[in-house]
């Protein structure tokens, strides 16, 4: 998703996470306070794959201030289809970032990205 005014990517589309999960990237809010964010997963494998989204936030992008949790999504352990996953975020600092866990055995892997909304 491009980004224009208040939309952000932090995890692109199409993003393969392993069972070790990932971090994407860092980005500033520019003094805005809430997340509207969409979770869209398109592939899942593995056995019982799921995938746990968090929203982190921190002052100076974890130098001084670790980062912390401002909420998570659910576990997804399906393809979300027409109806990604939805949810706001209050409390966003000066840097937000999305961290995806991923659970399951057999080599789970969950194809997914992380779009949404500053205001």
């Amino acid at each position: 998703m491009p980004e224009y005014g208040n939309t952000v990517q932090l995890i692109p589309a199409g993003t393969v996470v392993p069972a070790a999960g990932i971090q994407g990237r860092t980005l500033s809010p520019l003094n805005k306070a809430t997340l509207r964010a969409v979770v869209d997963v398109t592939a899942v494998s593995g056995t019982t794959p799921g995938a746990t989204v968090t929203i982190e936030t921190s002052f100076d992008a974890g130098a001084t201030d670790p980062w912390r949790t401002v909420g998570s999504f659910g576990a997804i352990t399906a393809v979300t289809g027409a109806t990604p996953a939805r949810k706001s975020f209050t409390g966003v600092d000066r840097y937000v970032r999305a961290t995806v866990a991923v659970a399951g055995t057999n080599t789970p892997t969950v194809t997914l990205g992380v779009s949404g909304e500053l205001v």
